[in-house]
This record gives C-alpha cells, structure tokens and sequence, in this order.
C-alpha cells in the first residue's frame, strides 16, 4: 500500500509503475484546485496549457504507433505458431478456448448485466458504438495504447463527459483489469493445481481470488502484462512458477482477447460511474 505513493514521480515513471503516477497527478489537480479557490487560478494556467498541449501531442503520436501496430502483432503472431509444434499445442487449446470463453461472458454477458442494472441504458448500443475500441484493444493487446480511442469513443459516441471520460480510462487501464489480472492468473492456477495434483481446500481457492483481485491494481496495461501478475499470483499462493512458462505458446493470443476484456471494463465504468454522477448525456447515447 505504501509503494502506491509516489517517491520519485520520475523514476516510477521509468519503471513503470503506473499507480504512483496517477496518485501524483490527482495531487497535483488538488493543488490546481486549490489556486482557483484561492483566486490564483490564472498563476495556474501556463501549466495547464502545457499539460493540455502534452497530452495532445502524446495521445496523437500513439495514434500513429496503433496505425502500425496491427502488422507488427501479425509478425509476431506467425513467428510464434510458425515455431510450435501442433501436437505439443493440442492440451493448451482447450485453456486458450477457455480463456476467449471467460473474455466473452464477462465482456458482453456481466457487462451487460451491470450497465443495464446500475447505468440503466441499453447494453446493445453501448457494444455497437464500442466495437472500434474492441477491436484497437484486440490487435494491439495494450490498455494504455487504447486510452485516446476510449477518451474519445466515451466522450464523443457515449455521452459521457470529458472529466470522466479521461479519468476512468486512464485508471481504467491500470486498474481493475479483469482480463490480464483476473481470470487469467486464476485459470492458470486452477489448471496447474489440476495437472499436478495439489490438494487445495476451499479457503485458499478464496484466497487465490482474493490475491488475483490484489495484484490487478496497479498492472501495468501493456502487451505481457498478464505472464507478470500470473508469476506474482503463483509466487504469493506457493504454486510452481514454472508452470507460467509452459502457458507462453499461447498467452499471446489469449492477451488479444484480456486485453479487449479490460478495456471493456474500463469503458462500460466509464458509462456507469458517468450515469451516477450525472455526467451521462444521454441523448448522445441513444442518438
């Protein structure tokens, strides 16, 4: 918990870790904040023209690299099947089915449950103006490359404002992450529990979830993220890390479909978070 604070915002920055770095910029609004309320707001204002400028430049200059990425995710795709023998693949594929299984239901069957339950909008138009983002998410296999497509798909087809919009995406894409950091750690788990006959009682399958649900905030949302938070679920619960490895032949493929799931997730919060706080434009929704 102590490690979510930032001690050298730089230096997290360069190691990836994505927690600190939102908290720090949260201060860092607060302290904005407080200029205006103390009527210093415009000592307040080169700054946030630089930050808008930044993040202008950045989300494009992302852009041009999701432009490229598809191909370069083709390459890496047929470099790896062309490398694997189909025989030695057989007992993975029934994982990799399980795994696109588990991204389907909690994609359009849980999401679908909790948009019309808490946002009470229909879940079909969420999903047809959703898709683009989806399939940006499913051929890049990065929640963070995805996070101007989402701004802009909440913000524009959704009808969720810009506040909420940005902010639910970017923490969306670090935390939560129900793909990378959720069910895939615990079906790789309950599988090597399987394959090597461990005895797991009820308790430590609760903890196995429990821990699954720890190590998915702060993920890093980038291509690889899930073999991380797999390794750290196994370390934590005593299961042999070894068996991580043996998952790689199809853990890039698996990702396309985890990393459409958390980015899913972190749009349908979006919407959910906009219609309870009465940030949802809902004519822009249904139009």
């Amino acid at each position: 918990f102590v490690n979510f604070f930032p001690d050298n915002v730089l230096g997290n920055a360069a190691e990836a870790k994505v927690v600190p770095i939102i908290i720090f910029s949260v201060l860092l609004g607060l302290a904005i904040l407080q200029l205006e309320e103390r009527g210093e707001g415009e000592r307040a204002k080169p700054f946030l023209n630089f930050i808008d400028s930044a993040a202008a430049v950045i989300f494009r200059f992302t852009g041009m690299i999701i432009d490229f990425t598809p191909y370069a995710v083709l390459a890496l795709m047929a470099n790896a099947v062309s490398r694997t023998d189909m025989a030695s693949m057989m007992p993975l594929i029934v994982v990799l089915i399980l795994t696109y299984v588990a991204s389907i239901f909690h994609s359009y069957i849980t999401t679908s449950a909790l948009l019309a339950i808490f946002a009470k909008v229909n879940p079909v138009k969420f999903f047809k103006k959703f898709w683009p983002v989806q399939l940006i998410a499913f051929s890049t296999q990065s929640s963070v490359g995805c996070i101007p497509a989402n701004t802009e798909n909440l913000r524009d087809k959704l009808g969720v404002s810009e506040k909420i919009a940005t902010f639910v995406a970017s923490t969306g894409s670090t935390v939560g992450m129900p793909g990378c950091a959720g069910f895939w750690p615990v079906l790789s788990a309950i599988l090597t529990i399987n394959v090597m006959g461990i005895h797991y009682s009820f308790g430590q399958y609760v903890m196995l979830v429990l821990v699954a649900l720890a190590v998915s905030l702060g993920t890093v949302g980038v291509p690889g993220t899930a073999t991380i938070t797999t390794t750290a679920v196994f370390a934590a619960m005593g299961l042999p890390v070894e068996m991580v490895v043996l998952m790689s032949p199809i853990s890039m493929l698996a990702d396309m479909g985890r990393t459409a799931t958390n980015v899913t997730a972190a749009g349908s919060s979006a919407v959910i978070v906009a219609a309870s706080e009465g940030e949802l434009d809902r004519e822009v929704f249904n139009s």
